[in-house]
């Protein structure tokens, strides 16, 4: 594998994703409200302008890491760091949207001229596009971060990690049309908001923003044991087809919960072995395992 690594396919996603969402945005209410300042920032907007800036960059950053191929293989715990991140940006980024919403339509609301019929149509296709992908994304990294709800859930979420970082396209293009319209989502959001930001001459706010993300990021990580990986646990499958680890983070979550548990990861219990292996390793040794068999 080389780095950079270039997907042509890939690109061509982004390429298409983003010259549809910025024209729609460009041609919708949207855009206008941007060129005529309607959308002025209050301070409550700065805050949300700041931590939307900071948190796209982030997303940005690993999700480019990802597409171009800087790491072949990573940490399992990832999905639970990463993905989790990406879901609370998506939540920020949804307020503030409605902000940013609320703004552009209130400016409209006042004015006395109708509204074109382009403009609108182009409103509603941004909105229906928007809320399309943002709900494909969403049902995407929750059913990663529910790896263990099936033996099957667990197989396909190492697979598509795998080919995500490996820059395998997987069926149907399946795994780049997620990886690259996913990189695409917070592009848009990461740019309006430094474009927001810039009017007021508040990027220092976002510079802010970012400190405070990547320090408490820093001290979430420096938490986490890597270092403590004894043998792989036994990996079984409960009557429910429920994924059962007996690492002893997940066996006291068992007892203390009296259900089976895996990928195990709180104060009371600990962290379960299997969210410190890598995505390779755990494949590896996972399917090859008599539980990996019976998929095939």
């Amino acid at each position: 594998m080389t780095f950079p690594r270039f997907s042509v396919v890939g690109g061509l996603i982004l390429t298409l994703y983003l010259t549809s969402i910025i024209y729609l945005f460009d041609m919708s209410l949207y855009g206008d409200s941007l060129r005529s300042d309607a959308m002025v920032p209050s301070s409550y907007s700065t805050f949300l302008n700041s931590f939307t800036a900071a948190s796209s960059l982030l997303n940005v950053a690993s999700h480019s890491g990802v597409v171009l191929g800087a790491l072949n293989d990573t940490y399992v715990i990832s999905i639970l760091i990463g993905v989790g991140f990406d879901v609370m940006t998506r939540i920020l980024q949804l307020i503030w949207w409605m902000d940013i919403t609320w703004s552009s339509f209130f400016r409209e609301a006042l004015s006395t001229e109708m509204i074109d019929e382009m403009k609108l149509c182009s409103t509603v296709g941004f909105l229906a596009v928007l809320t399309t992908i943002y709900t494909y994304h969403m049902i995407i990294h929750v059913r990663a971060l529910r790896l263990n709800a099936s033996v099957e859930r667990l197989n396909n979420v190492l697979i598509g990690a795998l080919n995500n970082l490996r820059g395998i396209p997987g069926e149907h293009f399946n795994d780049h049309i997620f990886a690259y319209t996913d990189l695409g989502a917070h592009l848009l959001p990461l740019g309006l908001s430094v474009v927001l930001l810039k009017r007021r001459q508040e990027l220092w706010a976002a510079f802010r923003a970012l400190v405070f993300l990547i320090t408490i990021s820093y001290v979430a990580l420096s938490r986490i044991p890597f270092n403590k990986l004894d043998s792989i646990p036994r990996i079984d499958e409960s009557a429910r087809g429920k994924v059962i680890c007996s690492c002893s983070a997940c066996e006291r979550r068992t007892k203390r919960k009296s259900k089976d548990s895996s990928f195990t990861f709180n104060i009371h219990d600990g962290i379960c072995i299997l969210w410190l292996y890598s995505f390779e390793n755990l494949s590896t040794n996972y399917l090859s395992s008599s539980l990996g068999k019976k998929l095939g």
